[in-house]
């Protein structure tokens, strides 16, 4: 499933002139994106209370995923498996 998901994010760069992809994940989550705030993502919004979930509301945070820090990051991936990156 990773390697699909990463796949999609190289399409997507590849084929539409993004400079960024965003992602919106609640705030329970932040254990999943631990260490990730500045490299590779970065968080650019917080939608304070957005999502009831567990009898509570949370904030919704945003964060950005640029084309450039993807470049470097992908780099070794699509090396190992000979996809190339296409950038």
């Amino acid at each position: 499933m990773v390697e699909g998901f990463l796949l999609f994010i190289q399409y997507v760069f590849d084929h539409f002139s993004f400079r960024k992809l965003y992602f919106e994940v609640p705030e329970f989550n932040d254990a999943l994106l631990q260490g990730m705030d500045g490299h590779p993502l970065r968080r650019e919004g917080n939608l304070v209370g957005h999502q009831y979930h567990a009898g509570r509301f949370w904030d919704m945070r945003i964060w950005a995923l640029y084309r450039d820090d993807w470049s470097i990051i992908a780099a070794p991936f699509f090396d190992d498996y000979g996809t190339g990156g296409g950038q």
